[in-house]
């Protein structure tokens, strides 16, 4: 989905304008980005799932293409975490694979 699909899906959400449903949008994003960066490195958003900080350690690799050895240093990167609320609502709940199952 892209983000101009997720404001149309915010506008009939939430009975707003384009404009507002892009200013919310935005705000939740930049917000989201603040805490992560400013806050312990963890980020929970209830029913949805968990925004970390990761850190990969510094490694050596290949360039493919020339072979020559190159140190690629190590980098925050942000992973997330999917709640047990998110997944049920995508895949089911356990006890409906149990009725599939008969």
């Amino acid at each position: 989905m892209r983000q101009k699909e997720i404001v149309e899906l915010a506008m009939q959400t939430m009975g707003v304008t384009r404009d507002q449903a892009i200013k919310a949008l935005e705000g939740v994003l930049a917000t989201l980005a603040r805490a992560i960066k400013e806050g312990d490195g963890k980020v929970p958003v209830e029913g949805v799932g968990t925004f970390r900080i990761k850190v990969t350690k510094a490694r050596k690799a290949r360039n493919p293409q020339t072979g020559a050895e190159i140190d690629i240093p190590s980098r925050k990167k942000v992973t997330f975490k999917a709640s047990t609320d998110m997944m049920t609502a995508l895949n089911g709940s356990p006890d409906d694979e149990d009725e599939d199952e008969k």
